[in-house]
């Protein structure tokens, strides 16, 4: 495939970027245009692959300029030749790709076009003895922003997918299936070891809760990733003796410490929501996946583990894995295809119950607790677990401060187990209250980081995403004996296809409490450009529902 950037300069001296991935199956050659840079495939310090990245620097001497850059990639295995994205920062007033191959492959593939407008791309084909070559030229593709609210690039950006490498499930599955090691020299250990963690455990279900919590507390996630490593899990007993690895070498691990004491376990294919957006049966493709778990298989259930989801208690499924289709190992020649289940959104919660009284000097004291459970209770352990632990006090103090608008939070005690943090929290909450004359209002904002749910629609043209969450807090407003309360606020609710949630206000029996309550349940994930106003306008009715401010009255007042 070979690739050529023809850039020019609209506003003067100027120097343009091309860029080229490439790995050790994916060879890069005839590089030109300008000064180059290459870059290894590091991130984070946990991520070590054969992923290359090289840079070339274009010069552009005045305004108007023209210059070339340009580069070939040769893919030696073909069946990791799956997509082609036009995604660039720059606009791109015509685009080329002029892909070759031998006239025996050319049958099998299917070029497909995915997230293009109308109009936007012309294509040809030409034989020429023993070679096929395929032309695309795209004209106008505009220049796409990176957002941290959104899918990855790979699901909606404008791109070519290439089909037909695997027939089916069947094929691609007995492909993948073949970077398993047959054997472990090493499955003494792991037996011995499995056997040894759950020496006081009476049921299954105990078992697997024990190798799932070892392996989360001592296999630390490093992936290191070349060639056939990318896609073939480390020896278990490798796993064991380095205490670390990627997804494949924890599920590696998981199923044969379950195999070690008598539990059906297996290897699982998935690819997670945000970045993948296809099942595999809809494209059995090597890019239709990009994790690995592990299952135990009981009679009456499967029993899916994540090996990398190190703050996840068995039974509480990553938001990423849930929904997801999912092929889990059965024999060499067959797969079993599954859908991990999707949790009920109260599972993962947000919940925050608050008393709040009149404190002196125009101040509110609050009091209450913050309870954290689910996939919510992981992330904020994970959270912690980054934090350094001189900070991870103020991390506590910051999460209660954001229950109430204006809190300053004086004291927290957390308690934390592997399903739930509780935070128990005191604290001040200043300039809320505003008096005129015999009437007091109070600004009881139950959720004042609501407007970060919001998404940045300025010349935006990718979709965003939203992680399902829950959330419910209730805040009860004591009254003073000489204050009571004016005519509450209207309900608010809302409902679309990404969230419901409602506002509501009451007083109790004796007057003497108003009770706001905040409910929010988020279970969708992609929102598409052209339905974020209607998102936008639907948090914004929460917000000045939450924004409302109480009245209250002196109680000698008329």
């Amino acid at each position: 495939m070979s690739t050529e950037c023809v850039f020019r300069a609209n506003n003067g001296p100027a120097k343009a970027l091309a860029i080229a991935y490439y790995d050790d199956d994916l060879k890069l050659t005839k590089v030109s245009g300008g000064p180059v840079k290459y870059d290894t495939g590091i991130s984070g310090y946990v991520f070590y692959s054969d992923a290359k990245k090289c840079t070339m620097t274009v010069p552009l001497k005045k305004k108007g300029a023209t210059a070339k850059a340009s580069y070939s990639l040769t893919y030696t295995k073909p069946e990791f030749f799956t997509r082609m994205m036009m995604l660039d920062s720059y606009d791109m007033e015509h685009y080329t790709i002029r892909i070759e191959m031998p006239v025996s492959l050319a049958s099998r593939y299917e070029i497909c076009e995915r997230n293009l407008p109308e109009g936007m791309m012309t294509k040809k084909r030409e034989e020429n003895g023993d070679k096929v070559t395929l032309f695309y030229e795209f004209q106008n593709l505009k220049g796409a922003k990176m957002y941290s609210d959104a899918p990855s690039p790979r699901i909606y950006a404008p791109q070519l997918y290439v089909k037909g490498h695997f027939k089916d499930v069947e094929e691609l599955y007995r492909y993948i299936y073949s970077y398993i090691p047959e054997s472990d020299p090493g499955e003494a250990d792991v037996i011995a070891k499995a056997k040894e963690i759950t020496a006081g455990c009476a049921t299954d279900r105990e078992r697997i809760e024990a190798i799932n919590d070892f392996v989360h507390d001592n296999i630390r996630y490093v992936a290191i990733e070349h060639g056939d490593n990318s896609h073939r899990p480390d020896l278990p007993s490798e796993v064991l003796r380095k205490r670390y690895g990627d997804c494949k070498c924890s599920a590696a691990l998981i199923r044969a410490m379950l195999r070690g004491v008598g539990i059906d376990g297996r290897y699982v294919w998935i690819g997670t929501s945000k970045e993948i957006g296809v099942d595999w049966t809809e494209d059995p493709n090597i890019s239709s996946g990009n994790h690995m778990i592990a299952a135990a298989m009981l009679p009456d259930t499967i029993i899916y583990m994540d090996g990398t989801a190190s703050h996840h208690a068995l039974g509480i499924i990553p938001t990423g894995d849930q929904g997801r289709q999912v092929l889990i190992e059965d024999t060499k020649e067959r797969c079993i295809v599954e859908r991990v289940p999707v949790e009920a959104i109260e599972n993962s919660s947000r919940l925050t119950d608050l008393d709040v009284t009149f404190g002196d000097n125009r101040l509110l004291k609050v009091k209450g607790n913050v309870t954290l459970t689910g996939n919510t209770h992981a992330w904020f352990s994970q959270l912690i677990s980054n934090t350094l632990p001189g900070q991870r006090e103020e991390e506590y103090h910051t999460t209660f401060s954001q229950v109430l608008k204006g809190c300053r939070t004086t004291s927290v005690v957390t308690e934390s187990d592997k399903r739930n943090t509780i935070i128990a929290g005191e604290g001040d909450a200043a300039g809320v209250i505003t008096e005129s004359g015999s009437e007091t209002y109070v600004e009881l904002n139950a959720m004042p980081n609501l407007a970060a749910l919001k998404f940045d629609t300025e010349e935006r043209k990718v979709p965003g995403w939203v992680d399902r969450a829950h959330y419910i807090t209730t805040i009860n407003l004591h009254l003073p004996e000489d204050m009571k309360s004016g005519e509450l606020p209207r309900d608010v609710q809302v409902a679309n296809d990404w969230f419901s949630g409602h506002v509501t206000n009451r007083l109790s029996d004796d007057g003497r409490t108003i009770k706001r309550t905040l409910a929010l349940s988020i279970t969708g994930n992609e929102v598409a450009v052209e339905q974020m106003a209607t998102f936008n306008t639907d948090v914004q009715k929460l917000i000045r529902a939450c924004n409302t401010k109480l009245l209250l009255m002196n109680r000698e007042a008329n």
